[in-house]
């Protein structure tokens, strides 16, 4: 369920929106398969976030990525522990993202292969 911060986002980008949601839906199938037995609130989560950001830092630049990023954590109802978990996550993934593509590493078998 979106919250109304990110309801308003995702009517002012609507395009990136897509991007957003088609790349949390690869990041939830890469965690998946990483971690068949996956709970909401163990590493496979934390896994996701790092993926999830990492795909967006990559598909939507530093800043836009951080901004959905942002407003989707913002939501005032999620326990403290998880919110420095996902934040935590959610700041990692764009390094590495940014490390790939600095260096020419990014690619399609990287991506599928994680």
């Amino acid at each position: 369920m979106l919250t109304a911060a990110e309801k308003k986002l995702v009517a002012s980008n609507p395009n990136d929106a897509i991007t957003v949601y088609k790349q949390m839906h690869l990041a939830k199938e890469s965690s998946a398969r990483n971690f068949p037995n996956q709970d909401m609130k163990d590493e496979s989560d934390a896994f996701s976030h790092f993926i999830w950001s990492r795909s967006l830092t990559k598909e939507l630049g530093a800043a836009k990525a951080k901004e959905f990023l942002d407003v989707h954590e913002a939501n005032t109802l999620q326990p403290e522990n998880e919110f420095k978990r996902d934040s935590f996550n959610n700041g990692h993934g764009p390094a590495a993202a940014e490390a790939l593509i600095k260096n020419n590493n990014w690619n399609i078998k990287n991506k599928k292969n994680i």
